[in-house]
């Protein structure tokens, strides 16, 4: 039997930037087509107004190798006389919940855990707990809607929950594995973590609530085979996790929608939120086979599947959801939006199956003597990109988009020899071989068109 404890404690203090000036492009306020009037109170109400009426004003070009208003260079960049301006980018970089003016934070935490082997090495255990904290300190302010950068203390802003945030979260983890014998082995592994490193959550539906640190739960079983005197090895891990607490800004949020919400609950219900919840669950299946089929020809082989859903969302919305009926309250607007948020969805980007193939034939003698060759498939099926309401009426069903599936295929080859009596490797790579067309996507507004046909040759030598 064999035995190994460790523990360990660390700190991480930091004070992050974020407090630079941020400017964006708006309409002239002279101009005749902007809508709207600047409110130049120091104030909540007149911070959130000027939001709103910049957005409506917002100016936006399209460039190309020149704008088409002026040949100078440096025109492109500037306002253009009568029409635009630029103004603290209000609408878009500038945060509903205000501007930082400081913020400083400091991440203790500790964790113990043990390793040992029993039976000559035919079993492995393993145990370990951590706690990890997250406190921080932000002072927030209202930027003033001018064209210089000023930000002023509002004490709205600073509210304890909004200000000061201090989050404590731990998790354990165990697990084992088996070795019967050189040929078959077994595992079982459980764990429960988190993403300190998210910070701080954006604010919720509930009043002066932020959203918690994302956890998560699951567990994987394995199991590995080596046959043939280690000819052959496979792989297979089945595993089951889930976030019960994943964080979700919730689309599709209206002005109409806030005036309902705050007139049937009243201060209980932040107008300026979009912090919801949703249960993340995610199970699937692994497996990969390594061959040596000779001493100069390899073959890996891997294949995988997954089932991502999301369940139990939008919980805040659906409890002002019960309260309104408890209290005979009607809310059609925020019955529209929950029905506009489906159970049971994938996460954008989510690709169910995928498989590669991979093979390496090494000459070792003969002519082709430091000649290697090889190849490699890469299959996978179609992405879910997210759900969309394609028809804009409002509590209408949303669609599911996906991107199709494709297959790519690569290519290498390479040359060892000796250079100045160095190992050095010339190597060739041809990544998509047929310049096959594909969509990557990992959201509604987020996609691109794959990599066409690409060649790189690399080489590498010892020192």
């Amino acid at each position: 039997m064999k035995q190994q404890f460790i523990a360990n404690v660390q700190q991480h203090q930091d004070s992050p930037g974020q407090k630079k000036a941020k400017y964006a492009e708006y309409l002239d306020p002279t101009n005749p087509n902007w809508v709207g009037t600047i409110n130049p109170a120091i104030t909540q109400a007149a911070f959130v107004a000027n939001r709103t009426v910049f957005t409506n004003n917002r100016f936006t070009r399209r460039y190309y190798l020149r704008d088409g208003l002026d040949s100078a260079r440096t025109a492109d960049l500037g306002p253009v006389s009568g029409v635009s301006a630029y103004y603290p980018d209000l609408s878009n970089a500038v945060a509903a919940t205000g501007q930082f003016i400081d913020r400083r934070f400091y991440t203790p935490s500790w964790g113990v855990g043990a390793s040992g082997s029993y039976f000559k090495d035919h079993l492995f255990t393993m145990i370990g707990y951590r706690q990890d904290k997250f406190n921080m300190k932000t002072t927030r302010g209202m930027v003033r809607a001018q064209k210089d950068w000023e930000v002023d203390y509002i004490e709205a802003f600073n509210t304890p929950a909004q200000q000061f945030v201090r989050y404590k979260v731990d998790g354990a983890n165990y697990g084992g594995v088996l070795r019967f014998n050189d040929m078959f082995a077994v595992g079982y592994n459980y764990a429960q973590s988190f993403r300190i490193s998210v910070g701080q959550g954006n604010a919720t539906f509930n009043a002066g609530e932020l959203s918690s640190i994302p956890v998560g739960e699951g567990r994987d079983i394995s199991a590995r085979f080596t046959l043939l005197q280690g000819k052959l090895e496979l792989n297979y891990v089945n595993y089951n996790n889930f976030t019960p607490n994943a964080r979700f800004a919730v689309p599709g949020v209206t002005a109409a929608f806030r005036d309902e919400m705050a007139t049937n609950f009243g201060s209980g219900f932040d107008v300026t939120a979009t912090g919801d919840y949703q249960t993340t669950r995610t199970k699937g299946n692994e497996v990969a086979a390594i061959a040596n089929l000779t001493r100069n020809w390899r073959l890996s082989a891997s294949y995988s599947d997954n089932d991502v859903s999301n369940v139990d969302r939008v919980p805040i919305l659906k409890e002002f959801q019960a309260e309104g009926k408890a209290l005979n309250k009607p809310t059609p607007l925020l019955n529209d939006l929950i029905s506009t948020v489906p159970e049971g969805v994938p996460n954008g980007g989510f690709t169910k199956a995928r498989g590669n193939l991979v093979s390496r034939y090494a000459f070792s003698q003969g002519t082709l003597k430091g000649f290697a060759i090889g190849g490699g498939v890469n299959w996978r099926l179609r992405t879910y990109r997210g759900a969309v309401n394609l028809t804009g009426a409002a509590g209408a069903a949303s669609t599911n988009l996906y991107s199709p599936a494709y297959t790519l295929y690569n290519a290498f080859f390479s040359y060892n020899r000796k250079v100045l009596n160095r190992n050095t490797t010339f190597q060739l790579n041809v990544d998509n071989l047929f310049d096959q067309d594909y969509y990557r996507s990992a959201a509604i507004g987020s996609a691109s068109w794959g990599d066409p046909r690409s060649f790189r040759l690399t080489v590498s030598t010892d020192l």
